[in-house]
This record gives structure tokens, C-alpha cells and sequence, in this order.
């Protein structure tokens, strides 16, 4: 998910890990289309999913440059 430093959403998307286990850390890649930001900065998010409630887990926050 890429946010605006206003914290709006700019792109969401869903990809798949490519890791040995279930429940175990892959690799990923993903391309982001995106309009113009509103910001001149902003932050990247990735975070996976609980199979057993669906809330966000092991976020992590990448802070960006538009």
C-alpha cells in the first residue's frame, strides 16, 4: 500500500510471498501505477494478512520520495 504524507491511499494492492512454508517470510515483487502525488513524500507499506482474523500483521513502513 502506498500513502501520501497525508496518510491517504494513493495505490493498494494484494501480492503472494514466495516463501518454503506457510507462515514463513518470501520474497515479493509488485509494480505500483499510480497518478501524480499530492505530496511530495510519502510512505510504502507491506504486511501480510492473519488467516485467522484478517488484521494486518508485521507492517513495515518504508518513508518515500514522490
Amino acid at each position: 500500500r502506498l500513502k501520501d504524507s497525508d496518510g491517504s491511499i494513493i495505490v493498494e494492492k494484494f501480492g503472494t510471498a514466495r516463501a518454503e512454508e506457510v507462515g514463513e517470510f518470501g520474497s515479493f515483487g509488485e509494480l505500483l501505477l499510480f497518478d501524480e502525488a499530492s505530496t511530495d513524500t510519502g510512505v510504502l507499506e507491506v504486511y501480510s494478512i492473519s488467516a485467522f482474523d484478517g488484521s494486518e500483521q508485521d507492517l513495515v513502513s518504508i518513508p518515500i520520495k514522490f
